[in-house]
């Protein structure tokens, strides 16, 4: 009766335990979203207009050693743990996984941001300006395990997820990281094109238009098509907000801390910093070189204003 009413309450692909080979393409499932995703983004143009200093080479370099140290330290669960349990999955804890990196995310984000001797361990992965999806986890070894064994010790240790609950979260996870670190810019043409294909004969340029073209639209529709996301505006415009990822902007809401409410208090007005860090953006990538450009972004990290 129990089974009818909640039957995926606590499911279990095998009581008796799965195939080595499953369990470890369990343990590699999160690495394999994230290359599905953020090369797939890749392929299709995603990143065709970045112009920052950190080379395509290094962000999969990077990538790759992540990879590993992700999957090296699931191994000892191999032999801790009991082998009927890597396979059970409850519902519930898949929604507390969720929550778990949300609120773990902001707190050692944040923490990075504002706390002195973290700061250096989280500026490398600030060097990537713009956004790129293959340097959604461009971050410094120290980094990597500081967030990674605060995540591990809650998720796994506290409130006790199972291999399967982790790979499901750590993977929805993997692929929402590489969608905040992919250009608005980047949606807005895929979306501009649906609506209006530029095959179509009878679409005049102002309509349809092109990536480049945003002198034929008004400051509004530039906010809209050509702006910023939200964690592009922590990336490019202000670092000292948006703390939020990867799933919600909630905690964002709740302390404080978007840049709108950042903007409210330091009394600027956010639609024209916007501005002008979209001006700013557009004047590096064609006119400038990285190196050039790769230092203005260099003063507005260690700067604690808003450029």
């Amino acid at each position: 009766m129990i089974q009818l009413i909640d039957p995926l309450s606590s499911y279990a692909v095998r009581e008796d335990g799965a195939d080595d080979w499953a369990i470890f393409f369990l343990m590699m499932l999160p690495s394999i979203s994230f290359w599905v995703f953020a090369g797939g983004l890749h392929l299709i143009g995603a990143n065709k207009s970045y112009r920052g200093k950190v080379k395509v080479r290094d962000m999969i370099m990077t990538q790759l050693f992540i990879d590993c140290i992700q999957f090296l330290a699931s191994v000892p669960r191999l032999f801790i743990e009991e082998h009927s349990r890597h396979f059970t999955c409850d519902w519930r804890k898949l929604i507390l996984g969720v929550m778990v990196i949300d609120v773990v995310e902001y707190v050692c984000h944040r923490a990075m941001h504002t706390v002195s001797f973290l700061k250096p361990i989280h500026k490398r992965h600030h060097n990537l300006m713009p956004v790129h999806t293959l340097g959604a986890y461009y971050n410094s070894t120290f980094e990597a395990a500081f967030v990674g064994i605060i995540l591990g010790v809650t998720a796994v240790g506290i409130f006790q997820l199972t291999i399967l609950e982790i790979s499901i979260v750590a993977s929805f996870g993997a692929s929402m990281t590489v969608i905040d670190h992919t250009p608005k810019r980047f949606w807005s043409s895929k979306w501009r094109q649906i609506k209006q294909p530029r095959s179509n004969p009878n679409c005049p340029k102002e309509e349809c238009g092109t990536d480049d073209d945003s002198d034929n639209f008004n400051d509004e529709e530039k906010d809209e098509m050509f702006g910023f996301s939200d964690h592009e505006i922590h990336h490019n415009v202000c670092p000292g907000s948006n703390y939020s990822q990867p799933f919600s902007p909630l905690l964002d809401y709740v302390f404080g801390t978007r840049f709108i409410d950042v903007m409210n208090k330091t009394g600027q007005d956010p639609k024209e910093v916007l501005r002008r860090a979209r001006d700013r953006r557009d004047r590096q990538e064609k006119q400038k070189p990285a190196m050039q450009a790769s230092m203005e972004n260099d003063e507005l990290w260690d700067s604690k204003k808003v450029s």
